[in-house]
């Protein structure tokens, strides 16, 4: 698989393309997924420089805020945090590369949608 930073909280689950050419852990927190720059180069099948270019460009242009789209993780195996990026930002990375790949953060949004349906269901279970 790739590196995957401790969870505190939140969920995470395997995301694979329709080609099963990519596969992820994502993290599923506050009704959003949160990626790494390496995760959204391999998911987008680009460099991780590109990802990165990209995602500053969202930020310099405001369509993106780092208080909400950009969140710190520390590893206990690093002394540096590893930075994880909200929907939105993989959102605004998809519509900027170009790739054939471009549209699976579009397949990450409706894994959010059935994910969130699923867990309601199970509350609704357990409440009867």
């Amino acid at each position: 698989m790739n590196d995957t930073p401790e969870h505190n909280g939140g969920e995470v689950v395997l995301y694979e393309s329709p080609d099963g050419e990519v596969r992820l852990d994502v993290r599923l927190e506050r009704e959003s997924i949160w990626l790494t720059q390496k995760q959204m180069a391999e998911l987008f099948g680009r460099d991780q420089s590109v990802v990165s270019r990209h995602i500053q460009r969202a930020l310099a242009d405001d369509e993106l805020s780092p208080e909400s789209n950009m969140q710190k993780m520390h590893i206990a195996s690093s002394d540096k945090p590893l930075t994880l990026y909200s929907l939105d930002a993989v959102i605004s990375v998809g519509y900027r590369v170009n790739s054939a790949r471009g549209n699976e953060a579009i397949r990450l949004q409706s894994m959010i949608s059935s994910s969130s349906h699923r867990r309601a269901l199970d509350s609704y279970a357990c409440t009867y």
